[in-house]
């Protein structure tokens, strides 16, 4: 996947993102810029979540934007 797709994909979450979980400003969201980890972090930080809690939640984000596919690195 091309670096400007790859790009749309995380403005799609992102919006999505700031949706669902409203807790993320938008500084911690263009500071998280697409990486997966940093993003399982932030929520587990900011929703005192556990890890696979956050990844499980994050993932049905992500397939929810589904067909577009890699949308974090």
């Amino acid at each position: 996947m091309n670096r400007k797709t790859r790009k749309k994909n995380w403005k799609n979450l992102k919006g999505l993102a700031e949706e669902r979980w409203n807790r993320l400003t938008g500084r911690e969201l263009d500071r998280i810029e697409g990486n997966y980890d940093r993003f399982i972090s932030k929520l587990q930080e900011k929703y005192g979540m556990s890890r696979l809690e956050a990844e499980r939640e994050l993932d049905e984000s992500r397939a929810a934007l589904q067909p577009e596919a890699g949308l974090m690195t």
